[in-house]
């Protein structure tokens, strides 16, 4: 296992959800799992995000830094990588695809909703969550 950190450094205050909105997605990139990571404090209005990683994905980061490629079973896997489609609850959520400001899903992420959720694939905890509800 390895630690990864990301320590956030805003300077433009003026467009909050953009700031958000990237911030989940390099978070989901590294582990898509809000829970598996923690805030730490920084200096003034820094914020550090920490996280474990497997051994693995090291591996899979690694190699695709020195050959400057992606690894052939993620190519043409999801546009963008880590992004994903989450259940929210209905309210807000036609102004936040409008706006494009950040909801938090089912399972704790933060993400932007698209006009067209079944471009992408739908995230394994916020089905089992949902799926919860209607029982």
């Amino acid at each position: 296992m390895a630690e990864v950190s990301l320590t956030i450094q805003r300077r433009d205050f003026s467009k909050p959800a953009l700031f958000e909105s990237a911030m989940a997605a390099a978070r989901s990139v590294i582990e898509p799992s809000a829970e598996e990571w923690r805030v730490l404090p920084g200096k003034g209005n820094d914020q550090i995000w920490a996280t474990l990683i497997d051994d693995d994905v090291v591996a899979l980061a690694k190699a695709a830094f020195e050959t400057g490629s992606l690894p052939a079973r993620l190519v043409g896997s999801t546009p963008i990588g880590g992004l994903r489609a989450h259940y929210t609850p209905k309210d807000g959520i036609v102004g936040a695809t409008v706006k494009g400001d950040p909801v938090r899903g089912l399972c704790g992420s933060w993400f932007v909703p698209t006009s067209d959720p079944d471009a992408v694939p739908v995230c394994d905890r916020c089905t089992e969550l949902h799926a919860g509800l209607s029982d």
